[in-house]
């Protein structure tokens, strides 16, 4: 039974593969009475749809690493950035800097340091009290719970550009997609898969429990 589970999953990762591949160029043919292929020599095309569609699929892609890696970290399956306070962590990163002015790259390294260091107090105030799993999730709520009340406290006492600029933020697009960016951020997303798969193994062993993690 085990044998046919597996290769049951087995098409998955090359369908999803594929679908990634056909999906985008059936996007960027789409357009006009017919489907055509697509004309890279376009700036249209190569500058703004392109770029676009890399993006999503790299964030897409990112998401899915972390959010495993999230799963296995707080040994549930249920456990999401979203569920255990680091998008609030994240987002309240933003909407600080956001409020006192800074911008360009300033955002995206308040929402790495934002969202890291809710993981880390939430990992903290669950090792404190002792809970097990499920003080680890109620500790993940906690922390979400009063980020989200501190950003919004911010948000209320915002001007009007502020309060623009981090609904916008917080609602994400892509139209800031440009090749040039684009770069840096495969760079990272990558290096930060490529990390995640170098200690895919210990998370793995973490399912177990810590005790048998540690053995």
């Amino acid at each position: 039974m085990r044998d046919v589970s597996v290769s049951g999953r087995r098409p998955v990762l090359p369908g999803l593969l594929v679908a990634s591949v056909v999906l985008p160029l059936l996007a960027l043919a789409a357009g006009g009475d017919a489907l055509r292929w697509p004309d890279f020599s376009d700036p249209l095309v190569s500058g703004l749809r392109v770029p676009r569609i890399l993006a999503a699929l790299a964030v897409g892609a990112a998401l899915a690493a972390s959010g495993a890696a999230l799963q296995a970290l707080f040994r549930n399956p249920l456990a999401d950035p979203g569920l255990i306070g680091t998008s609030s962590g994240a987002a309240l990163a933003v909407v600080t800097v956001l409020a006192i002015g800074a911008g360009g790259w300033s955002l995206p390294l308040a929402a790495f340091a934002g969202g890291l260091l809710a993981t880390w107090l939430i990992l903290l105030l669950a090792r404190l009290v002792r809970g097990g799993l499920a003080g680890l999730l109620l500790m993940g709520l906690v922390v979400g719970a009063f980020c989200g009340a501190i950003m919004s406290l911010v948000m209320f006492l915002s001007d009007d550009l502020t309060l623009r600029s981090a609904t916008s933020w917080l609602a994400g697009n892509l139209s800031s997609a440009t090749p040039e960016r684009l770069a840096m951020c495969l760079t990272v997303m990558a290096a930060g898969i490529l990390l995640l798969l170098g200690i895919g193994r210990d998370l793995d062993c973490l399912l177990l429990g810590e005790d048998a993690a540690r053995t």
